[in-house]
């Protein structure tokens, strides 16, 4: 089996039989998306990574909880709030979560932050079939204006799993962010 070239695809074992004798060599690809977050990270905020070491795991391990894609909160991070640099004072906000006039949700550390959006993601708008960044602005952000903020999650998200700026800025594709690792 030939595995994607994009990262996300779930892990594949692959056996081989080598020679005349039948002894059988499986190899398992490790899971690519731990890593292709960090390099996101790294390249857009390295500070982030030395508050929170593991939150490119953290991540990952958020998404597969409620079951959509790996890429999604770190590219509504970078589209919100330049991956984490411009927050409300000592609110870990990253991803503009109840940022009104009536006040700003505040939370403990970033992967407070990022649980919290992963649940209100899941149960507000993917669960109610809200189902890719166009989907998604008409209730998180309806007044981006022609579309911007799905543009700019869509281009983080491509960037993401192509683990490539360039390529994710070329990318002209909307990104569902319904899990298929699930």
């Amino acid at each position: 089996m030939t595995a994607s070239p994009l990262i996300g695809v779930p892990a594949v074992n692959t056996e081989q039989v080598l020679g005349s004798t039948s002894e059988k060599v499986i190899a398992e690809t490790a899971d690519a998306r731990p890593q292709a977050i960090k390099e996101f990270i790294n390249r857009h905020n390295p500070k982030l990574l030395e508050t929170e070491p593991d939150l490119h795991q953290q991540l990952v391990a958020i998404a597969d909880e409620f079951q959509f894609d790996f890429s999604l909160l770190p590219a509504i991070a970078m589209k919100e709030s330049g991956m984490c640099k411009v927050i409300p004072e000592n609110s870990f906000n990253c991803l503009g979560l109840g940022v009104h006039s009536r006040g700003t949700w505040r939370f403990e550390s970033y992967q407070e932050n990022f649980a919290t959006a992963a649940k209100v993601l899941k149960e507000n708008y993917i669960d109610k079939g809200l189902v890719t960044p166009e989907e998604i602005m008409t209730k998180y952000t309806p007044h981006s204006p022609e579309g911007a903020w799905a543009r700019g999650v869509n281009q983080f998200m491509s960037e993401i799993k192509y683990n490539d700026r360039q390529k994710g800025r070329e990318a002209d594709e909307t990104n569902v962010v319904i899990s298929s690792n699930n």
